[in-house]
């Protein structure tokens, strides 16, 4: 499914799935700039926010 036709609710799961697998390969990463690129140029930035703190939540991130 495109991202466009993603109600904002499947959006954030998206981009939470493609940070989850951003953690371990490159691909994930590709997902999650296509997702931010998309969020930034249609005015879902806070949807991108949404997807990023729902991913926090679920994750501990160690430096």
């Amino acid at each position: 499914m495109k991202l466009d036709e993603l109600t904002d609710s499947e959006l954030i799961q998206k981009i939470a799935y493609a940070l989850h697998l951003a953690v371990k390969t490159s691909l994930g990463q590709e997902k999650v700039d296509e997702c931010y690129a998309y969020c930034s140029v249609n005015g879902k930035l806070d949807v991108y926010k949404q997807a990023f703190e729902q991913f926090k939540q679920q994750v501990i991130i160690v430096d």
